[in-house]
């Protein structure tokens, strides 16, 4: 259609008035209602296809550089059963790193504080491992117990070597460490001795 065709249909309207009727009735223009029309443009038409191709294209270059690489990790990862990459797994080891660099810190802390207490308690400070506990109220909770433990085990074992003792103190009838008539006809050589001790 030349320039000067268009121009004498359109002449006659109004400057309200659609154009699109007037192009679609002459058959200059066909509606494309499904994909088949749209096929029979693009074959009639280069400069159409050539449009099309040229965006298509620049569709495809563009998925190539943002969304292909998020695929083929998906991807990657779906098959080898690793559900995070390489970023979330090293803010992982951060975070990791951090919280056993707190826990130290906290630890350290606690080991200051309740050496202390175990010297005033009179308890071997080398035992504060075994004590230790995750917060004040546990190493607390940990430290009494310990301490009462440590004093029954004690009193039982004190307790128990006194009752299998066979040692019986003499009794005390006034000849506690005094040489007696006895000794004496044993040994002559104790009568001075003995002696003495009468006048006492």
């Amino acid at each position: 259609m030349l320039k000067n065709e268009l121009l004498e249909l359109i002449k006659e309207l109004d400057n309200d008035k659609e154009v699109d009727e007037i192009i679609l009735s002459q058959g200059f223009a066909k509606p494309i209602n499904d994909i088949n029309g749209f096929n029979e443009l693009l074959a009639s038409n280069k400069e159409i296809q050539s449009l099309v191709d040229n965006k298509v294209t620049q569709g495809i270059d563009s998925f190539k550089k943002k969304g292909m690489q998020k695929l083929i990790e998906a991807e990657v990862l779906k098959r080898t059963g690793n559900n995070e990459t390489e970023e979330q797994k090293a803010i992982r080891e951060l975070k990791e790193k951090l919280e056993n660099m707190e826990k130290e810190k906290t630890r350290a802390q606690m080991i200051s504080k309740y050496k202390d207490t175990l010297t005033e308690k009179k308890i071997p400070t080398k035992l504060i491992d075994f004590v230790l506990g995750e917060d004040d109220e546990t190493t607390n909770a940990n430290i009494t117990l310990f301490e009462n433990s440590m004093k029954e085990f004690i009193e039982t074992s004190v307790q128990d070597r006194l009752k299998g003792s066979s040692y019986t103190p003499p009794k005390n009838d006034g000849v506690v460490g005094k040489i007696t008539w006895e000794e004496v006809l044993s040994d002559s050589s104790l009568y001075s001795k003995y002696m003495e001790q009468q006048k006492q």
